[in-house]
Order: C-alpha cells, then structure tokens, then sequence
C-alpha cells in the first residue's frame, strides 16, 4: 500500500467486506452489505476505494458480470467460472491446467508467462439441478379441465373434487386431449 496513503476506517470496512465473502461483489452490492452500519457511506466512496485497493494490489478485479465490475479478496492469479443463468461467479482452483499451459506457453512459444485472466462461461450446478427440477415437475404437471364449468386444474391427476361446482373427478379431461 502507498505509504503516503491516509488510513480510512471506510477503506477497512470494504476491505473487511470483501475478505468475509467469496462471491465476487460489485461495488453495489458491497454499498448496500454495508450501508446498514455505515450510514454516511456513498457509491462514490465505495468506488474510490475500491480503485486504490486494487491499485494497491490488496484486492483484484474478478472480471464484469453484466457490465458490472466484481471484486475479490483474493489476488493470486487463478481462473472463474460465470453462470449465464444467475451471474454467479465462482472460483476455480485448476493449479494443474494452470502449470501446464503455462509451461506450454514457456515451451512452444518462449513467452514467460506471468499472470492471466480466464472466466469459463456456462450453467452452474445449482442452474442445471433447477433446470432438471423444472422440467421433471413441467413433465408430471398436466392440465385438467371441468367439463361442467370450465375450471383448470394442474397437476399430475385431476382434483377428487372440483373446487368450483363440487362435481367429481370423472368429469375432468386432460387439456388437450379429444373427449
């Protein structure tokens, strides 16, 4: 940090922050964790002090999700991984693939690499469960229809009972389906 630099309770604050989270904040969403109990804190200041903590090299840049800057504690160099569906941004720890791209880099092209950048973009684990959730329940979801008056029910079998006119079960039809 620059010696010169004015120590800020604030600065702490956001540093303090971002080292008890792994998701990868925008200055917004650090704004608004501390807001509660830094009432005097603005966006600006959030902003200004996030400049000089990754100029400092405390914190790092984790990329944009949705034009929106993302922040880290953590500054080694080490690839994410972005969710299309939710904008979550995880860690990825590959030391292995790392080493040997790196070391490819060194072989084959006689660079000396020194950090990088690398976000993989696709569905995250929690997307895809919820996607398979959906679809199972959309596929055991069907539509009955009363035929006495009218009213939609869904599910896997009709109602016992029609919740509107009380006629049975038998008077049901699944949406669709020719009588």
């Amino acid at each position: 940090m620059d010696a010169t630099r004015k120590h800020s309770k604030k600065r702490d604050a956001i540093l303090e922050c971002l080292q008890e989270r792994s998701d990868h904040p925008s200055a917004d969403q650090i704004f608004r964790s501390l807001k509660a109990q830094r009432p005097e804190l603005s966006l600006g200041t959030v902003y200004r002090n996030l400049g000089i903590l990754v100029q400092d090299g405390v914190i790092s840049s984790a990329g944009q999700v949705n034009g929106q800057e993302r922040y880290e504690a953590r500054t080694d160099p080490h690839p994410h991984f972005m969710c299309r569906r939710c904008n979550r941004l995880t860690d990825l720890d590959l030391p292995d693939l790392e080493k040997d791209v790196y070391d490819k880099i060194r072989k084959n092209m006689g660079y000396i690499p020194e950090s990088h950048t690398l976000t993989i973009i696709g569905i995250c684990s929690e997307c895809v469960k919820d996607e398979t959730t959906h679809r199972k329940k959309a596929a055991s979801s069907k539509k009955w229809i009363c035929a006495v008056c009218g009213h939609v029910h869904e599910g896997a079998a009709p109602p016992q009972l029609c919740p509107v006119c009380k006629v049975t079960s038998s008077h049901f039809h699944e949406a669709g389906r020719a009588r």
